[in-house]
């Protein structure tokens, strides 16, 4: 997905936008916060925490709808 700057006139991809890099920085500090619970519990407890951070990080990051300022790109 692309996001229009008016200014410069040119398309921006939407990973490349602050507020996704923000979103992905907050999804990654999931992951490490999980890895670090996985530490102490058994495997069948790590791979259903597995299935499910996945799933919650890609309905977070997933293409929704974004609100885009100057400031933002």
């Amino acid at each position: 997905m692309y996001v229009y700057d008016e200014k410069h006139n040119v398309w921006i991809p939407l990973r490349r936008t602050r507020a996704y890099r923000r979103k992905r920085r907050r999804a990654r500090d999931h992951w490490i916060a999980a890895g670090l619970i996985m530490l102490f519990l058994p495997p069948g407890a790590i791979i259903s925490l597995l299935l499910l951070m996945t799933f919650l990080t890609l309905t977070f990051l997933d293409e929704s709808v974004y609100h885009f300022d100057e400031d933002e790109m």
